[in-house]
């Protein structure tokens, strides 16, 4: 998560990288997706969030989670609490339960960081929970409740969604005209792990 005007600093600094082959940056109505390919043929998409919007939806405030940063080891990251609600929302939008990868995480919490987060999830989202367990499972209730609750803010006026609905057509209109297709391959010697890769 970023501030979208420090957006274009942000790309700079990648660009004083003497490693790189190639940047190319996707831009979106919410996000940058800046895709480098480096001089050894490795390649990193990193994804420069400036807004959290689903179609016409905003679903988090990044006001809120701006304000909410913490240092820990001189890194900036999210308290618990935050980190949950963006998983939480992102997931439950989208259709899909709560990876467990990130439930396992989230399962064994203090009794106190625990009430945090559900605490942060009534808030922002309207969904009340005894235990946090009872969040990870998608439900179209769970999801109707959130988009309900969502739709009662400020920043989901009609106006506001209209605007973001008109971005996002041209956002998938992009998307449709720059991706022209590609081909993947697994090469290798017999034995070297091909056809492990493609079944896991």
């Amino acid at each position: 998560l970023i501030k979208k005007s420090d957006k274009e600093e942000i790309l700079k600094w990648i660009y004083t990288y003497s490693d790189i082959q190639k940047i190319k940056c996707i831009k979106k109505s919410f996000m940058t997706t800046v895709q480098i390919f480096f001089l050894d043929t490795s390649f990193l998409s990193v994804d420069l969030l400036h807004d959290f919007h689903r179609k016409d939806i905003c679903y988090i405030n990044k006001y809120i989670l701006l304000s909410g940063i913490i240092k820990e080891n001189g890194i900036k990251i999210l308290p618990p609490a935050y980190d949950y609600l963006y998983i939480f929302l992102f997931y439950q939008i989208n259709n899909s339960s709560v990876p467990e990868k990130y439930t396992g995480h989230f399962k064994n919490l203090m009794e106190a960081d625990e009430k945090m987060i559900l605490d942060t999830l009534k808030t922002n989202s309207g969904i009340t929970a005894k235990r946090l367990e009872e969040t990870f499972a998608f439900t179209p209730e769970i999801k109707n409740q959130i988009i309900a609750h969502l739709k009662t803010l400020s920043s989901n006026g009609p106006i506001k969604r209209l605007f973001r609905f008109f971005e996002y057509q041209m956002n998938v209109l992009k998307d449709l005209l720059r991706n022209k297709g590609f081909v993947l391959t697994f090469s290798g010697v017999d034995g070297a792990g091909k056809s492990t890769i493609l079944f896991e």
